[in-house]
């Protein structure tokens, strides 16, 4: 651990880098947010690098601030509210899927073994996956050419859209045509509804 003098040298040298880091979170969030807030929750991440890094542990201390300060805009924005695009989306999907089920589906049968109640939740588990899933598939067409992703990246993403797109086809009908409404045509569910 660093003397208290150190520390506060290294948290000096390092204000840019947070700033650096806020104008790239600014520029990924694609939201208008003011830059000086984003660097005040990096600044905090900031301060809580320096507090903990130990430069015998090998790595350098941007390296090791680098998380603690992206971290610290992330969870800073997450209390003021914000959440990214597909979580939104998933969030908002996850539930509909939900309450559809609700009301589509009886209550509890009376006598269901444990294994037809294990059933029916295996059936309301392969919805929210096949929402999730798709929202993934979604945020992918959302990125910016700036922001490319890696050919590994891409090929991961275009292995995760194909099985998103095998388990569209494998719901029924009427989900099938509202996932692909509300997905892939871009429309709010009361327009795919």
């Amino acid at each position: 651990m660093l003397d208290l003098p150190a520390r506060n040298k290294l948290i000096e040298e390092n204000l840019g880098y947070v700033r650096a880091l806020a104008l790239q979170l600014q520029r990924e969030i694609r939201m208008p947010q003011e830059l000086d807030e984003l660097i005040a929750h990096g600044s905090r991440g900031l301060v809580e690098a320096a507090e903990r890094w130990d430069p015998a542990g090998g790595a350098s201390f941007s390296t090791f601030a680098y998380y603690r300060i992206r971290g610290a805009i992330l969870d800073g924005l997450r209390k003021a509210g914000w959440r990214p695009r597909g979580e939104a989306r998933f969030a908002a999907a996850a539930n509909e899927l939900l309450e559809n089920l609700g009301e589509r589906e009886q209550p509890p049968r009376a006598g269901a073994t444990f294994e037809e109640q294990l059933a029916d939740l295996g059936r309301a588990l392969d919805g929210i996956t096949t929402v999730f899933l798709t929202s993934l598939s979604a945020d992918q067409r959302d990125r910016t050419s700036d922001g490319a992703p890696s050919a590994s990246d891409q090929l991961e993403a275009h292995e995760t859209i194909a099985e998103v797109h095998a388990a569209v086809a494998r719901l029924p009908e009427q989900e099938r045509a509202l996932v692909q409404a509300y997905y892939f045509e871009d429309l709010t569910l009361e327009e795919a509804g």
